[in-house]
Order: structure tokens, then C-alpha cells, then sequence
């Protein structure tokens, strides 16, 4: 049973704990049942097809002492090859028939086990897409690929024995290490944010803007000529947010040429990092005293900044969880719930509570105690355990 939040109301992260990762280990356990019925299924067929072919050995024994006896070894031959060839045939059918008939409980079966193993990977991507506040967004990468921008999100969280202060006597122990780490991405609907609908390029954003890519002195004034690249045909290839750090690549359709900007944050005071590479070649045009001073700055700032803002509100368009690890092992192969829940549990420990003694923590309004109780139902003998350490005991 699932209880509902207030329309345009986050639930609480303790809701979310007790929602989509238990449901992830209830499907988990259904995995598990449902696995033994399908190891007992398919024994059933072999069994069948071995008890049919025991039959068959019965009657070619029975037909084959009879043809042996007195009644009549020669003129009995012919009769026993035919009614070892007609056994044969029926039995076949027969055997057929039955693995079909078993076959189909079979298909059944598989099909639900395939359904809880979705259902578990659901249930931690449902989690995860929620933005609990247990993990720090790392970056937001896209990149041009096959006429589409690919974007990907990464989230990173680490909690240690020795930075949890004040943890629970026992947790650890229940963890069975003294860290635990857990990352994992989610692919990104690029196409749900306007700007990256298409291919971009900078003479969307403003038309007739050129930076300066190299100087050469007049042979008539003998003063410096600033050659430069009109960038309304650039479009924009990769970009990354990395923590505070946000690089983006402009390139040309059959071309080798580049712009790469760079830009540690977004305040009034930062300064724009802009190079151009062609081929092996990289000239950095803000070092050039000659070139920089050429670079309408305004316009590259605007630029940069409109795909930045861009890219922040793609990370909240969420595709499929594409890589989710706990301790750097893969909970998506393997199906982990249980490693990803105590995970949780650990992070939830550290970072939300702080290691708030039990008797301090307070249950969200959103958490009546029948909803608390039918999810302790769901965890069974480690109910006690887990309320314990999520501090609802």
C-alpha cells in the first residue's frame, strides 16, 4: 500500500526509503520464489521426457523376451518392428504434448520472473529520479551522436566510519565494511529542453558573432591583421558541467576546427576560457594579447551562458537509470537490492540524521504508523534492524 503526498509536496526522504527501495527487496524476494518454481518446472520436463523414454525401454523388453519365446521367434520380427516403431511415435507425441503442456506453466513463470526483476531495477531508478538528498549531482555531459544530443547525468555519495560521527553501535558491523559508496547515471531526455531539440549552433543564439583565430603584420602598414572566424556555421558538439567547472565544444560540419570555452563558474567576476584547435594544433586566444583583445567577451559570455542554464535544467529530465553501483560492484547486473538498500540506510545514517541519537529523530508528518508498520511487514525478520538504524524504532 502506498500512501499519497499532497499534490506539488516532495515526500519526505524517510517516505522515500520506505517506499521504492523496500519495494525493490519485496520484488527481490518474489525473485527468489519464483526462481524455484522455475528450477522445479523445468525438472519437470526432464522428468516426463525420462519417464516416457522409460516406458519406451519397458515395452521394447516386453516385445523383445516375447519375440525370444516359443511362440514364434521368426514370425514375431516383423509385428515387433512395427510396434516398436508405433510405441515410438506415440510416446513422441505424447512426450511432445506434455513438455508443451509443462512448457506453458514454464513461459508463465519466466515471464513474472522477468517482470520482478524489472520491478526491482524500477524501484531504485523510481528512488534514485526522485533526487533524494543523499547524493551529490557530479556532472551533466551531452554530446552530438548520430543526429541527437546523448546527455547523461552522474551522481556520486561516500560515507565512512570515521567521518560518521556518533553512528548507531552496530552499524557497520551490519553493513559488513567501513565505507560505502554508491554512483550511478541516468541517461537524459536532451530533446524535452528547446535548445537541444536539434543541432545548435552559435548563429542561433547570435547571429554575425566571430573570434579572432590568429594575426599576421600588413606588408603595406606594418601593423598587426587579425584574421577571424565567422561562428554563426559552429555548432555545438560536447558540453560538461563538472562540479563548478563547464567546458563546451563547438565544431564545423567536415571540418577539423574547434572552439573549446571554459568557465569555472558563472559570477560577475569569472573569466571565459576560449582556444581554438585545428587539427593538432591549440592556440589559446585569451593568453594572446592580440587576439583577446578582439574577442567580443559580452556576446561569449551570453553564449556560454544560455547553453549553461540549459544544461542545468536538462539534468532534471530524466531518462533510464543507465549504471548504478554499490562499492563499485554493479547492482543493475546483479540485482542487488539488498547491497543498495543498506546502502541507503548508511548514507541516510550519516548525511540526513548525522547521527542523531534514536531517541532525537523525528518521524515526517507525512508517515502515519500504519504505513510505517505494513513496510516493516514487507522487511520481515530485518525490520528491527532497519527501523533501528532509519531511526523509527
Amino acid at each position: 500500500m502506498e500512501e499519497q503526498v499532497p499534490q506539488g509536496e516532495k515526500p519526505s526522504l524517510l517516505k522515500l526509503m520506505l517506499n521504492q527501495p523496500v519495494a525493490a527487496l519485496a520484488s527481490l524476494r518474489k525473485i527468489d520464489e519464483i526462481t524455484a518454481n522455475v528450477t522445479r518446472i523445468r525438472g519437470e520436463i526432464t522428468a516426463s521426457a525420462s519417464m516416457v523414454d522409460s516406458l519406451y525401454s519397458t515395452i521394447a523388453v516386453e516385445l523383445s523376451e516375447f519375440a525370444d519365446s516359443d511362440s514364434g521367434k521368426k514370425s514375431f520380427q516383423d509385428t515387433q518392428a512395427k510396434l516398436l516403431e508405433f510405441a515410438r511415435a506415440i510416446l513422441d507425441q505424447y512426450k511432445k504434448k506434455r513438455s508443451e503442456e509443462i512448457g506453458v506453466k514454464l513461459a508463465e513463470e519466466e515471464k513474472a520472473l522477468q517482470q520482478e526483476r524489472d520491478s526491482v531495477i524500477a524501484a531504485m531508478e523510481s528512488f534514485l529520479a526522485a533526487d533524494p538528498d543523499l547524493f551529490s549531482h557530479v556532472r551533466t555531459v551531452i554530446k552530438w551522436v548520430d543526429g541527437h544530443y546523448d546527455g547523461k547525468s552522474l551522481y556520486r555519495a561516500r560515507v565512512d566510519r570515521a567521518s560518521c560521527d556518533n553512528s548507531p553501535r552496530g552499524l557497520w558491523k551490519f553493513l559488513g565494511s567501513e565505507e560505502v559508496s554508491v554512483s550511478y547515471e541516468f541517461s537524459l531526455k536532451s530533446s524535452s529542453v528547446a535548445l537541444f531539440a536539434g543541432a545548435l549552433r552559435i548563429g542561433d543564439l547570435r547571429k554575425g558573432f566571430r573570434l579572432p583565430i590568429g594575426s599576421a603584420v600588413g606588408w603595406a602598414s606594418k601593423e598587426a591583421v587579425v584574421n577571424f572566424e565567422k561562428m554563426d556555421r559552429y555548432y555545438l558538439s560536447s558540453a560538461e558541467i563538472n562540479g563548478n567547472n563547464t567546458a563546451m565544444t563547438f565544431s564545423m560540419d567536415d571540418t577539423d576546427s574547434r572552439f573549446i570555452f571554459s568557465l569555472s563558474d558563472y559570477s560577475d567576476n569569472s573569466v571565459l576560457g576560449i582556444s581554438y584547435v585545428t587539427g593538432n594544433q591549440s592556440t589559446d586566444l585569451i593568453s594572446n594579447t592580440a587576439l583577446s583583445n578582439n574577442i567580443d567577451m559580452e556576446t561569449a559570455k551570453a553564449v556560454s551562458k544560455t547553453i549553461y542554464e540549459a544544461l542545468k535544467a536538462l539534468s532534471g529530465f530524466k531518462g533510464k537509470l543507465s549504471v548504478l553501483t554499490v562499492q563499485e560492484k554493479d547492482v543493475l547486473a546483479t540485482l542487488d537490492a539488498v547491497s543498495f538498500m543498506k546502502a541507503c540506510v548508511a548514507l541516510y545514517q550519516c548525511i540526513h540524521l548525522k547521527g542523531e541519537k534514536q531517541k532525537n529523530a523525528v518521524i515526517p508528518k507525512d508517515l502515519s504508523k500504519e504505513y510505517i508498520r505494513e513496510r516493516m511487514q514487507i522487511l520481515g525478520k530485518d525490520a528491527s534492524i532497519y527501523s533501528q538504524f532509519l531511526g523509527i524504532s
